[in-house]
């Protein structure tokens, strides 16, 4: 499917520059540092949040994501990431449905990684199709899924570090009380973020939920953006969970992958050149092939 070729560029410019995209044990933040009366230094929180998931070995990210134009086209978005640092294995299972008009498109992905090698299932049962990316290639797209790349604050909440927030109360989730930040108002996100796109920023609302030790559990926001005489929206929410008792185990479908590359990824890689696929920045499986 081919949406309106102005919503397409803006959706694609809020993804990129809002990230998701989207994606916690004991930091240097320390008991209290995120508790009441405190204010929120966002670049010592970023330190203290990739201190903790780093220090946990293992955690899950869960993205939503709804991006809409005002010419009605839509994306949604939503991901599971499942990262186990200890064993040095991710596991992104997601899917995607756009809509304009009485036009739609939907996939489905699962990625498996280390950090030498990147597995693509696109589709399910027997209409699965396999593609495998080689570390060791390089080239234009991020060839592996390290979990590592999921360990930054930016790499999940990328407006995060560039928000001025306000602290508002504080919320319990699975026993865990939770310190909120919140941010509304175009003036409360940097100008820097969009400086350089052309793009006028309409709305923006904004929630974080803290613990006390630095550890982001949830981001959310509300992105309204215009340019070139295209409007978009963009509704955010990323939660962390499952911190230390994360396990990703090899998928059932490696074997069949590996076969249908040749035998690629089960240390015979001989150099062999890298399947039409990719990973981006923000850890969204890409693939040349349509669903």
């Amino acid at each position: 499917m081919e949406l309106a070729r102005g919503a397409t560029v803006l959706l694609c410019l809020l993804t990129v520059l809002a990230g998701c995209s989207s994606v916690p044990g004991l930091g240097g933040g320390g008991d209290d540092t995120y508790g009441e009366g405190e204010s929120l230094n966002t670049s010592a929180l970023a330190a203290d949040h990739a201190s903790n998931l780093r220090e946990a070995g293992s955690f899950t990210v869960v993205l939503t994501q709804n991006s809409s134009t005002g010419e009605g086209a839509t994306t949604d978005q939503r991901q599971r990431v499942a990262v186990d640092l200890d064993a040095n294995r991710t596991l992104l299972t997601g899917s995607a449905d756009q809509r304009s008009g009485n036009r739609s498109v939907s996939n489905e992905q699962t990625v498996y990684g280390t950090d030498e090698a990147t597995f693509v299932r696109i589709g399910q049962g027997e209409d699965a199709r396999y593609q495998y990316i080689d570390a060791s290639g390089g080239g234009p797209m991020t060839p592996s899924l390290g979990g590592e790349q999921f360990v930054p604050l930016n790499a999940t909440s990328s407006l995060a570090t560039a928000t001025d927030w306000t602290r508002n109360g504080t919320t319990t989730q699975d026993g865990e009380t939770l310190t909120r930040f919140v941010a509304t108002g175009n003036e409360t996100l940097a100008d820097s973020v969009f400086a350089s796109s052309g793009v006028t920023v309409t709305r923006y609302d904004a929630t974080l939920l803290v613990t006390n030790d630095g550890t982001v559990r949830q981001s959310s926001f509300t992105l309204g953006v215009e340019s070139g005489g295209q409007s978009a929206t963009q509704r955010v929410d990323v939660r962390i969970t499952d911190v230390g008792n994360t396990t990703v185990e090899e998928p059932d479908w490696l074997d069949e992958a590996r076969e249908q590359s040749g035998g690629l990824g089960n240390g015979t890689t001989d150099g062999a050149e890298s399947g039409a696929a990719g990973v981006s920045a923000n850890g969204t499986a890409t693939a040349n092939a349509s669903a």
